[in-house]
């Protein structure tokens, strides 16, 4: 489980509270997705949830792991891995086993032990005829894809997914969505995903809005998106058939089942 407790967050340069006491708990059973308009604090959150940021105020734990302790961070960024939403920003290596052999170099992998998890998640995310091509020569679906299988690679119990589908094309949206959520299925990864497409959101067990620093709504997607107004106030994507649900439910056209 990750913990969040009192989370308060500011960066040097400024002393204005990007993060402002958050406090919630995100279950290993869950796929949660975040909103949250420009400014919202959302990336920012999402990156201490790793200790790529440390708060200001207030802790993370994972697994009851602080992420203030600076002895545990490479256990907790073991647990908690991160696809950002440029994959361009994310790959280091010249081919593509090398960029799934990566994360498990840096963890000391034995060899052995790292060529056969190399050849598995090759062949899981359907990479084998890509393993010896430079990564730069891949579409952006398919970096995006390479980018998870090598977070995937070291067998984080958590990934967090910083709007991994906002550069791509409806047909290799849904195909980076369909491999997320089969890895919650098949595999048991607890997905964290970030998005601006509320319909996302319906995919998962739990969407958080964040305004200003702050938690605003927190629960199951279909009622957060019945707060229409409030959505509206702070910017965020209601879809249409709750847009429509809201007025007809208030003059009783619509059957509560």
């Amino acid at each position: 489980m990750i913990e969040v407790s009192h989370l308060k967050f500011s960066y040097p340069s400024t002393t204005s509270l990007v993060l402002d006491d958050i406090n919630l708990q995100i279950r290993n059973d869950e796929a949660v997705s975040i909103m949250g308009a420009n400014g919202s604090g959302k990336t920012t959150f999402s990156r201490c949830l790793n200790g790529l940021l440390l708060p200001t105020g207030g802790n993370v734990f994972v697994d009851g792991l602080n992420t203030r302790d600076k002895g545990k961070n490479l256990k907790i960024r073991s647990l908690v891995g991160m696809v950002f939403q440029n994959p361009d920003n994310q790959i280091v290596s010249t081919t593509v086993e090398r960029e799934i052999a990566f994360g498990l170099e840096n963890l000391g992998i034995p060899t052995l032990q790292m060529r056969q998890q190399v050849e598995k998640i090759l062949r899981q995310f359907d990479l084998e005829k890509y393993r010896r091509r430079s990564p730069h020569y891949l579409s952006g679906g398919e970096k995006q894809l390479l980018a998870l299988a090598a977070i995937f690679a070291m067998a984080p119990k958590y990934i967090i997914f910083d709007e991994p589908t906002s550069l791509l094309d409806p047909y290799l949206r849904e195909k980076i969505l369909h491999t997320i959520f089969d890895l919650q299925l098949e595999e048991g990864i607890t997905p964290i995903l970030i998005t601006q497409f509320p319909e996302e959101t319906l995919r998962t067990q739990r969407l958080i809005i964040l305004a200003s620093g702050k938690v605003v709504l927190d629960g199951k997607p279909a009622e957060v998106f019945e707060n229409v107004e409030l959505l509206d106030q702070i910017g965020i994507s209601v879809p249409p058939l709750f847009r429509l649900k809201s007025p007809l439910m208030k003059m009783g056209l619509w059957e509560v089942p």
